[in-house]
């Protein structure tokens, strides 16, 4: 604990064991949280629209890449492609 230090029963800097301690209220109760499946990109139902090809935000703008390269952006979670983005 940076600033305070343990000192014979007590800590220094004007604070007890107690000001460190997570506050617990026996009053309440774990919320459930239902799951939600969402259509990938691209897919009929999906919540998100995404272009095929992402150029470089600089500025407040899109810039294409100066070598006019781009790679291609596979799904984390399908290694399917999804897009494009500037290299």
């Amino acid at each position: 604990m940076a600033g305070f230090s343990r000192c014979g029963r007590g800590w220094i800097g004007g604070a007890s064991a107690d000001d460190f301690l997570p506050l617990q209220r026996k009053d309440e109760t774990m919320s459930t949280v239902e799951s939600t499946t969402y259509s990938a990109p691209g897919e009929q139902g999906s919540p998100v629209e995404l272009d095929g090809r992402y150029d470089n935000f600089i500025g407040g703008g899109w810039v294409a890449p100066s070598t006019g390269e781009y790679r291609e952006n596979p799904s984390p979670s399908t290694g399917e492609v999804f897009c494009e983005v500037a290299h």
